[in-house]
């Protein structure tokens, strides 16, 4: 396994906690492929996983911080942007053949990002809601 949960990456919302473990697992999935020596079937399937679930889920998230008064709404945004964005330029680099070392760079970048993504950025919205266990 690449990439494991533990509960201080635990944001104490169920629904949300689920979601980061599911782009966990996505990202587990590739590690998988890799492993098995089926890197191109398993960076397409990746990215079609991360693509649309990240959409999924960064409109799930955002949805519950924007009814309320946290001050980072904006940022938290730009975030949720910038990683899509990403996905979309490493899945045409991926299309146009421009591999070399890449699944191994993008895994280490998006386990990264990740485990920051959600110790740092995501726990900041928390204080801010009404009801933690949405």
């Amino acid at each position: 396994m690449f990439m494991e949960w533990f509960p201080e990456m635990s944001v104490g919302v169920d629904i949300i906690d689920s979601e980061h473990k599911k782009l966990i697992s996505i990202l587990n999935d590739l590690h998988d492929a890799i492993i098995a020596d089926n890197v191109k079937q398993g960076l397409e399937v990746f990215f079609a996983d991360a693509i649309n679930y990240c959409d999924y889920h960064f409109s799930h998230e955002e949805a519950i911080f924007l009814g309320t008064d946290y001050p980072d709404k904006a940022a938290h945004i730009a975030a949720h942007q910038t990683m899509k964005k990403y996905l979309m330029e490493s899945r045409n680099k991926f299309e146009q053949g421009q591999m070399n070392d890449f699944p191994e760079e993008l895994m280490v970048f998006l386990k990264g990002w990740l485990v920051n993504h959600i110790q740092e950025t995501d726990m900041k919205y928390v204080p801010y809601l009404r009801h933690p266990k949405v």
